[in-house]
């Protein structure tokens, strides 16, 4: 029979096995292995180990060693503490897993400053195109009152057939669309290959910022007699506009190496920019009506480019001088192509071979052109039609 000695060890060497057994099985749901942590470490929300406390051993584990080495009197005393720390443990993991998971996710995109400068840059660009609206809606409508257009005498099924510059004012937004489209068409290969081929990516970027705020600050001042010349403004603007958003997704394949990853950052973008497209819309609605300027789409365009201006010095400040980070030449000039020709050649090479190799694509692009055409035209078409012939104000419309 053996003596209480060897029970107490016996004892004091199960407890320490289950111990540790529990402690691994604790340390698998709680902290993430090294290899997956590395892995995914471009996720949206990914655990930042670099915070996180190193775990060794528990201070149940450290004292269940100490306890294998010591006499039998302490290691009565050290199992009945190992006990009561496994509970104390045992009820102070979920805060524990709840801080650490809410260290991790304080942190978007896990630190990706890149990332985080898209965030904003998407936003701010949504927050432009809802001034657009409101813009568009004013210019249109002062082109009608300089056209001699009674707009309260018209009804709501009828046209002003009126002509201002040559051109009946429903049609000047369109045509100054078809320009910005031309222009851009010839000059975005020498955009690209500017940016593909030098280091400017990110000067590009925050030149055409600051001159896309530049531009909103004007369109403050916009009223009956500088009207025609704000709406010739509205050319090199859009096309200011492209050649930013040129700039800015340059940066988006180079975001992450993880293609799921990448897929989690392109929905987050859409998912922020229509949050801040609705939120500055409710904005402006809400506060016209309480103002009092509803009907006044001139003043009405004044408020929504305010909050453009404000919006735009925060969040482009913020996007392009501290967060955007410099990047090398993404490839160099290929042999016998200049600066200008080099972004040309390439469309061609790759029009050879997609027709060549894959058809399938080639009908794809086209369909993607159709759509990228006709979407921007909608939208001034819609726009013309609700305050052009339908007299919508800003806040019906």
């Amino acid at each position: 029979m053996p003596d209480t000695t060897d029970i107490q060890q016996i004892a004091i060497s199960s407890h320490m096995t289950n111990t540790t057994t529990t402690t691994n099985s604790r340390k698998t749901s709680l902290f993430r292995p090294e290899e997956e942590s590395s892995s995914n470490n471009d996720s949206l929300c990914a655990p930042n180990c670099d915070g996180e406390p190193k775990r060794g051993r528990t201070a149940t584990e450290t004292t269940m060693v100490s306890a294998a080495s010591d006499d039998v009197s302490t290691a009565n005393v050290v199992a009945l503490t190992a006990v009561e720390e496994e509970d104390d443990n045992e009820e102070s993991s979920t805060i524990h897993r709840f801080f650490f998971h809410f260290i991790r996710c304080s942190s978007p995109y896990n630190g990706n400053s890149d990332a985080k400068g898209f965030a904003l840059d998407t936003s701010t660009r949504g927050v432009i195109s809802v001034g657009g609206l409101f813009l568009i809606t004013a210019l249109l409508r002062l082109a009608e009152d300089a056209a001699g257009c009674d707009t309260f005498l018209v009804s709501n099924t009828d046209e002003c057939t009126n002509e201002i510059y040559g051109m009946r004012p429903s049609s000047l937004i369109t045509a100054v669309q078809v320009a910005v489209a031309v222009l851009s068409s010839l000059c975005m290969p020498i955009i690209g290959a500017i940016i593909d081929h030098t280091q400017y990516r990110r000067l590009i970027g925050r030149l055409t910022a600051l001159l896309l705020l530049g531009f909103n600050i004007a369109f403050v001042f916009l009223n009956a007699n500088n009207w025609f010349a704000f709406l010739l403004l509205l050319i090199p603007f859009l096309f200011t506009f492209s050649v930013h958003s040129t700039a800015t997704f340059a940066y988006f394949p180079e975001l992450t190496n993880n293609e799921q990853t990448l897929y989690k950052y392109s929905a987050s973008f859409t998912v922020i920019q229509f949050l801040s497209m609705l939120f500055v819309l409710a904005i402006v609605v809400s506060s016209i009506n309480v103002i009092g300027i509803q009907n006044d789409v001139v003043a009405t365009a004044h408020f929504s480019q305010l909050i453009v201006v404000a919006w735009s010095t925060i969040f482009f400040g913020v996007a392009w001088f501290l967060y955007f980070s410099p990047k090398p030449t993404f490839a160099d000039i290929p042999p016998g192509s200049t600066l200008v020709t080099a972004g040309f050649r390439k469309l061609l090479n790759t029009l050879g071979k997609i027709q060549n190799y894959f058809p399938a694509i080639q009908w794809y692009l086209v369909m993607i052109a159709c759509v990228n055409a006709a979407l921007p035209t909608v939208t001034t078409v819609v726009v013309t039609v609700m305050a052009g012939i339908m007299n919508f104000t800003p806040s019906q419309g």
